[in-house]
């Protein structure tokens, strides 16, 4: 159980370190006069969604902040399962296929749409990480099961 908690660990905290950075980067961008000029281009774009007006900005900004967020709370969110849920690797493999196809579609999210570096290089470590984790939960029930024996 060792290597795939481990595996585990580290696919959690690539999805939480992601959330982070994220959030980091969204609030500490620097403007540019062409950002500033794009931002109040959509500042001035109105959207009517539902009866609720709003902007291409404030969209944009809080879809943004809850992207960081939502990484960031479910690489936590793994973390705990982990630390006070993890009885046997047999029990979390349908945690460990969920997460390895989150991961994995986030990682092809990220390249097809960002082509950014640090997406891409988090949800790629996430992805290989519960990979990892979900073969080496195999071997590792595979050799208590022939200890007992």
């Amino acid at each position: 159980m060792k290597n795939s908690k481990l595996y585990y660990k580290i696919g959690a905290w690539a999805f939480a370190l992601l959330g982070i950075i994220h959030l980091l980067a969204h609030l500490s961008m620097p403007q540019t006069t062409e950002q500033i000029t794009l931002a109040q281009s959509m500042e001035q774009f109105k959207v009517n969604l539902f009866g609720s007006g709003t902007n291409v900005l404030d969209f944009y900004n809080g879809f943004s902040i809850i992207m960081g967020f939502a990484l960031l709370s479910y690489g936590l969110l793994n973390l705990f399962l982990i630390k006070y849920n993890y009885s046997s690797a047999s029990n979390f493999r349908p945690i460990l296929l969920l997460n390895s196809l989150v991961a994995i579609v986030t990682c092809i999210l990220s390249i097809h749409f960002f082509f950014i570096i640090p997406p891409i290089l988090f949800t790629g470590i996430a992805s290989l990480a519960f990979i990892l984790a979900y073969i080496m939960s195999y071997k590792e029930e595979a050799s208590l099961t022939a200890g007992n024996l």
